[in-house]
């Protein structure tokens, strides 16, 4: 006789279903334990990353000669990462996977190359001649700078390999450079601050016309200097003297001036301005404004028409950051100590027959 089933409650469920839930508690609770141990346990991130080491050579004669060759700019994936300085070296780290390098992105100049985690890539900057009669004396014009991986047995890559990891060629190991370089105007004659002057300024090479900046009573002018680009406030004025060609009209002349307001072509004065940091700083004569006469430069032959006007005079940005540049001042006896950020121009008023000379050459 078959034994009828009842409704008694299975005691073998009971347990599994308590560790059902027990496991599924732990799972709720534990998952962002697990994530939280997942994160740390990547270890370093750089340790997932490419190096590549970047060197820039160029030849001394033309380097002497053209001043933008003084530095290049380095471009990953189109984008600039860094200004390199002529003989040095520049180390940084990428993504694994395939990345464009170049040193000039407008002409699409550059080489592209696949980057393995934790290896070192080397990658030269190298400022050659064109072809043609300019090879064998070469313009400035007609130099140009290729981008490359450089084999181990070249030349430039055992030059790049000494370079690395000391102070004064290595950038990588370069601090932060102040955020404000201050330009004083001193006259050479007595030492008195020159205020209520305009200097023109030059930051690298990128941008054509000049910043004019005010000195204040104290005879400074000041500007910032920034690494990112989103800070720099100040047009590189690319476009202008297209743009000023199709003027045809007093609208599109007011638009023209609002667009390109702090270039100097209107003589409007910049502001505070914050600028890409380049490796050097040009200056042309500094102008009075009580006058509308440029001042004679002591730091050359400062006698009465034995200097060429306007004299362009350029100084190395590093040179001014970390030590501070006082011009010679064959003007007077006036004397100012370097500091660092600090440009120091010995000038002087320039006399009657010089303001006539002025007057011409305009």
């Amino acid at each position: 006789m078959r034994r009828q089933k009842t409704n008694r409650p299975n005691r073998s469920l009971a347990p599994a279903g308590v560790v059902f839930l027990a496991l599924l508690a732990l799972a709720s609770f534990g998952a962002p334990l697990r994530a939280q141990n997942q994160t740390v346990a990547v270890g370093n991130p750089a340790q997932a990353e490419a190096k590549i080491v970047f060197y820039y050579d160029a030849n001394p004669e033309i380097v002497a000669r053209c001043g933008e060759f003084q530095q290049a700019d380095i471009f990953i994936d189109g984008a600039r990462a860094h200004q390199i300085g002529v003989w040095h070296v520049w180390q940084t780290e990428i993504a694994p996977g395939v990345h464009a390098i170049g040193a000039d992105t407008s002409k699409g100049k550059g080489a592209s190359g696949t980057f393995a985690a934790g290896q070192t890539y080397y990658y030269g900057l190298i400022g050659h001649p064109k072809f043609g009669i300019s090879f064998l004396i070469p313009l400035c014009a007609d130099y140009q700078i290729k981008v490359g991986e450089m084999k181990p047995k070249s030349k430039e890559y055992k030059k790049a390999t000494a370079l690395v990891g000391k102070p004064r060629t290595d950038e990588t190991m370069w601090t932060p450079p102040p955020q404000t370089v201050e330009i004083k105007l001193v006259d050479g004659r007595n030492g008195r601050h020159m205020g209520r002057s305009s200097v023109d300024v030059w930051v690298g090479h990128e941008r054509k016309p000049a910043m004019i900046l005010a000195t204040d009573e104290r005879g400074v002018a000041r500007l910032r200097l920034t690494r990112t680009d989103s800070e720099v406030n100040v047009s590189d004025c690319k476009g202008m003297f297209t743009d000023l060609k199709h003027i045809r009209s007093k609208k599109e002349e007011e638009e023209f001036n609002r667009k390109f307001k702090d270039c100097g072509g209107s003589g409007a004065v910049v502001s505070d301005p914050v600028v890409k940091y380049a490796g050097s700083i040009s200056i042309n004569l500094p102008l009075s404004l009580l006058e509308d006469m440029a001042y004679v430069p002591c730091w050359v032959d400062a006698r009465k028409d034995k200097y060429s006007w306007p004299p362009m005079t350029k100084f190395s940005m590093k040179e001014v950051l970390e030590h501070g540049v006082v011009t010679v001042n064959r003007c007077g006896k006036a004397t100012e100590s370097p500091k660092p950020g600090l440009l120091v121009l010995f000038l002087r008023p320039p006399a009657s027959r010089e303001q006539w000379r002025q007057i011409w050459n305009y």
